[in-house]
């Protein structure tokens, strides 16, 4: 074993005896949150669709300061600049059409919102146009969730007919630019056209689906995002509307976190031991406790001779090879994320390769082999969720 290597296993022991606390995921408050449609602009059959939010301080002793955004439509907005709101112990904010009022401009986008001392708040807002009976609108629920990097997700319940159109749109939450395939598919599964977001940072997109298919009835959409980076989060959407009453109804998409399309051949819950190889580094001797559920795969990597965690990995097992990816525990050691390729030679041996960030940026190898004794799971298993997008299982807190 090589001196590097037997440095960072001195680091491993320290860490077990101060590991880092973690955030608690969940559907509750947070201090990130995104309005994926927020507009203040015309609409076809006469309508005019605005935006007014609410933002509730839940602390009844203390003030807290939102800041807020607007990610305006097709436009790169890394610099976008944030309005600061305060807001008193117990209090809500009230903004009516708020993109106009507050940020000037006449369109579509939408509204990125969170604290810069982590303290933790609600936002909800409502989508409306007037009609001489009222006004008729749509919740837009404050999204504290995005997906992360490759992904599947789906949309029920559009309808593109003589009575009803159907709006998608999508958001990038991330630093890069990113492309996102909608297909549209009518109610017997049959794709009726399809759609390609080219978002640039934090950018959004909202289309017609009439301009890319023409009517079909009622049916769903199938969102799809090539990019493997975890450093990529978005979220998408669909907003169905009655032609005649502008009446509509807002639709968030539900990812594909079950890994609906591969196909698993294996059963490879359990214990597992072997060695990894790190090129630069060395190699050590380890013990992973793998669950699959599905094609899903989870991992919990250990050091052999310490018995400190030091990855946690989650992957994809499809006619035996397991894409995956995942977060070490030491990140100023281990660098902050870790991706790659594993083979199922058979039920009891894996073989893969491996590439990430830090010392694992250079690559390495393992092999493993599935032993019968028993594995108790840790205590950390509970999901972690970062500041932007659904829960990390074992990741820590993320900046924006």
């Amino acid at each position: 074993m090589r001196k590097g290597l037997r440095y960072l296993m001195l680091v491993v022991l320290l860490a077990c005896i101060a590991s880092p606390s973690l955030a608690a995921g969940g559907y509750g408050f947070w201090n990130w949150y995104l309005i994926p449609a927020a507009a203040s602009n015309p609409g076809l059959k006469d309508t005019y669709w605005r935006l007014d939010l609410s933002v509730l301080n839940p602390y009844t002793w203390r003030s807290i300061t939102v800041r807020i955004r607007f990610l305006q439509e097709k436009t790169d907005n890394t610099a976008a600049t944030y309005k600061d709101f305060l807001i008193n112990a117990g209090g809500q904010l009230f903004l009516e059409d708020v993109v106009k009022n507050q940020f000037g401009v006449t369109g579509k986008g939408a509204l990125e919102l969170k604290t810069a001392d982590g303290a933790y708040f609600t936002p909800n807002a409502r989508s409306y146009t007037t009609s001489p009976n009222g006004t008729y609108g749509h919740e837009v629920p404050g999204q504290q969730f995005v997906i992360y990097g490759e992904g599947t997700a789906f949309t029920a319940g559009i309808r593109v007919d003589s009575g009803y159109r159907t709006n998608i749109g999508a958001v990038n939450a991330s630093s890069k630019s990113l492309s996102i395939l909608a297909e549209v598919f009518d109610a017997n599964g049959v794709v009726r056209g399809s759609y390609t977001f080219n978002l640039l940072p934090w950018s959004t997109e909202q289309v017609g689906v009439s301009t890319f298919a023409s009517n079909f009835g009622t049916g769903s959409v199938r969102w799809t995002v090539g990019d493997s980076s975890s450093t990529s989060q978005w979220v998408a959407y669909a907003t169905p509307v009655d032609n005649t009453s502008g009446d509509a109804i807002y639709l968030e998409e539900r990812e594909d976190d079950v890994h609906l399309a591969a196909r698993p051949q294996f059963a490879l819950s359990g214990r597992w031991e072997g060695t990894l190889s790190i090129v630069g580094l060395g190699s050590e001797q380890v013990t992973a406790r793998i669950s699959q559920s599905g094609a899903s795969v989870t991992a919990y990597l250990y050091n052999a001779a310490t018995g400190c965690r030091e990855s946690y990995l989650y992957g994809t097992e499809d006619q035996g090879t397991i894409t995956f990816s995942g977060t070490p525990y030491l990140l100023p050691y281990y660098g902050k994320s870790i991706w790659g390729t594993a083979t199922v030679i058979s039920s009891t041996a894996i073989t893969g390769t491996f590439s990430g960030t830090g010392p694992y940026a250079s690559g390495g190898t393992f092999a493993l082999s599935k032993v019968s004794s028993s594995f108790p799971a840790p205590p950390e298993d509970s999901p972690v969720q970062g500041l932007e997008g659904r829960p990390i299982l074992g990741g820590d807190p993320r900046e924006p």
